[in-house]
């Protein structure tokens, strides 16, 4: 199970960085948000709840390959469940706005936070920081999820940064919108 999430996530990084074609259309960024939250809800062991907040009016449109950004925001959602604090005190907000023609998501969790040597290398492939779950248990996955997430960001056009002391980790993402 995990060779085959690796080969998949492998797979991935070399289409997005072989310009592999994306599959561009109009989509609703909150549409996309809305699903994610509620696929991501699903995935919640415990009482914790996702909030989205919609800073912004109306609609964020975007020139994008749906499922790229679907991809996206699970990867960021499934970050802050898996180092975010858990139930009850746990928290992850998925928070959407517009500023300067730019879409901007936001994923924030209460966790403990990144060790700051490890946010200059929190992109870069196979990296596994120091940082373990609020339960302790060793977190599963191929370390290729944020490599992947800034790769669909920059074939959007966009930037991704992350922001974290303990109790606060915000990754922002920036896209182009139509709207």
């Amino acid at each position: 199970e995990r060779m085959t999430l690796l080969i998949n996530d492998l797979l991935t990084v070399a289409r997005l960085n072989d310009t592999h074609p994306l599959k561009f259309q109009y989509v609703d960024l909150l549409d996309l948000a809305i699903e994610g939250v509620s696929q991501a809800q699903k995935r919640v062991v415990d009482d914790r709840k996702i909030a989205l907040d919609m800073a912004a009016e109306g609609r964020l449109g975007l020139q994008a390959d749906r499922d790229r950004i679907k991809q996206l925001i699970f990867i960021l959602l499934d970050n802050a469940l898996k180092y975010g604090k858990a139930a009850p005190e746990g928290q992850i907000t998925l928070r959407l706005d517009k500023r300067q023609g730019m879409a901007e998501l936001c994923v924030i969790d209460n966790g403990e936070g990144i060790v700051s040597e490890d946010l200059e290398h929190i992109f870069d492939a196979f990296y596994r920081g120091r940082h373990r779950s609020s339960t302790n248990a060793q977190i599963i996955g191929t370390g290729l999820g944020l490599t992947i997430a800034s790769s669909i960001v920059l074939a959007h056009n966009g930037s991704i940064h992350v922001c974290s002391e303990p109790g606060n980790t915000e990754f922002r993402v920036l896209i182009p919108c139509v709207d």
